[in-house]
C-alpha cells in the first residue's frame, strides 16, 4: 500500500527510530509520538520536513487535528522491560494494555483503518513447538511484559472485528542493528567496559536465542504492507518473525568480546533462565512471512558483531 501519511508511536525508541527513517526514505510523511521514557530525541532528525514530532502521554488522547490524512499508525511504543515487569506491574498494564486502547479508540475516531503492532515472541510464554507458528495454543504466562502484550493483542482483534480494521500483527524475536538500546548485547558492552577480565551471564548460557536484524524486520513489513494493497475488508493476522537459524548466549558472548577485542572469563548465574520470563528457547516458524516471498537477509552472530561496533563506535565501551 502506498503510504503518505503514517503515526509511529514510540518512534524515538530502537524499532520507532528504524521505522522512521524507512518510511521517509519512501517520500512518507511521518508523526512521530514519544513520552521520551527511553526514547532519545537527538536521534530523530526533526530537521526533516517529512518528520513531525509530538511528546506526548499516550494514556491521553492524541490530538484529532494531527491525525487528519493519516494511512496508519505503527503501533510500536511500550514498556519493554521484561525481566523487572513485577517491580512496576503499572508500567506494563498502563502502557502496553491501556495504552493500546487509546490509540485505537483515536484511529477510530479519525477514521484510520490500517494499523501495524509490534508485538513480541515473549507472548507465547514458553512453548514446546519448534519453531513455534502463529497459531500454537499459548501456554501460562511467565511474564507481564509477554502477558500485556498478548492482551493488547485481544483488543487489536476486538477492536478490528467492531470498527473494520485492517490489523497486522509481528510477534518479534530480539531485534538487533542500529539504535539498539536496551537488551543483552549493551548490558555486556556495558559490564566488559566496566571490567574487561570478568563477564556475569545471567543463567548458564546456554539459552538458544533467534536475534534478527532491524533492516530484516523493515524489509517484513514492507512486503506485508505491499501484500495487503488489495484487501479492503478488516482483517486481523499475526506474523511471527525471527531467524531461521538461532545461537546460544554464550556465542553470542564470544562475538561481543571478540568484536571489542577483550577476552574475559565467565561466570555464570546458573539455571536455564537468566530470570523468571526469560524463555530459555525462542524460534519462531516463519513459514508464513515467508510464502509472501521474505526471508532473513543478515546472519545472527554478524548482525551481534554489527551492533556491537555500532554501540562502541558511539562511546559505549568507553570508560
Amino acid at each position: 500500500m502506498k503510504l503518505n501519511k503514517a503515526v509511529i508511536t514510540g518512534g524515538c525508541g530502537f524499532l520507532g527510530l528504524n521505522l522512521t527513517n524507512w518510511l521517509i526514505s519512501q517520500g512518507c510523511e511521518v508523526l512521530v509520538i514519544d513520552n521520551l521514557s527511553t526514547g532519545k530525541l537527538s536521534n530523530l532528525d526533526t530537521a526533516n520536513p517529512l518528520i513531525t514530532f509530538l511528546e506526548h502521554d499516550l494514556l491521553k488522547p492524541i490530538p484529532q487535528d494531527l491525525l487528519n490524512g493519516v494511512d496508519i499508525i505503527f503501533h510500536f511504543a511500550a514498556n519493554a522491560d521484561i525481566r523487572h515487569g513485577m517491580k512496576h506491574s503499572e508500567k506494563d498494564i498502563d502502557q502496553n494494555i491501556v495504552v493500546t486502547e487509546r490509540i485505537l479508540r483515536s484511529a477510530v475516531e479519525a477514521n484510520i483503518k490500517d494499523i501495524v503492532f509490534s508485538s513480541t515472541a515473549a507472548a507465547l510464554g514458553e512453548p514446546d513447538i519448534f519453531p513455534t507458528p502463529e497459531d500454537i495454543s499459548i501456554p501460562k504466562q511467565t511474564s507481564l511484559y509477554g502477558m500485556s502484550k498478548l492482551a493488547a493483542e485481544g483488543i487489536l482483534s476486538a477492536y478490528s472485528a467492531n470498527y473494520g480494521l485492517r490489523v497486522s500483527v509481528f510477534r518479534f524475536v530480539s531485534i538487533v542493528g542500529p539504535y539498539y538500546s536496551h537488551g543483552h548485547i549493551i548490558d555486556f558492552v556495558h559490564k566488559l567496559r566496566d571490567n574487561p577480565n570478568t563477564l556475569e551471564i545471567l543463567g548458564d548460557g546456554q539459552q538458544r536465542k533467534s536475534y534478527l536484524h532491524v533492516d530484516d524486520m523493515i524489509h517484513a513489513i514492507e512486503i506485508v504492507l505491499k501484500n495487503h494493497n488489495d484487501i479492503s475488508s478488516e482483517f486481523f493476522e499475526v506474523y511471527h518473525l525471527g531467524n531461521k537459524e538461532y545461537c546460544k548466549v554464550v556465542e553470542s558472548a564470544d562475538t561481543i568480546c571478540s568484536s571489542l577485542g577483550v577476552n574475559p572469563s565467565y561466570t555464570f548465574t546458573g539455571g536455564k533462565r537468566g530470570w523468571i520470563g526469560d524463555s530459555p528457547f525462542v524460534h519462531l516458524d516463519t513459514s508464513k512471512l515467508r510464502k509472501l516471498g521474505w526471508e532473513p537477509t543478515k546472519n545472527i552472530l554478524h548482525s551481534i558483531h554489527e551492533t556491537t561496533i555500532w554501540l562502541k563506535d558511539r562511546g559505549e565501551f568507553n570508560s
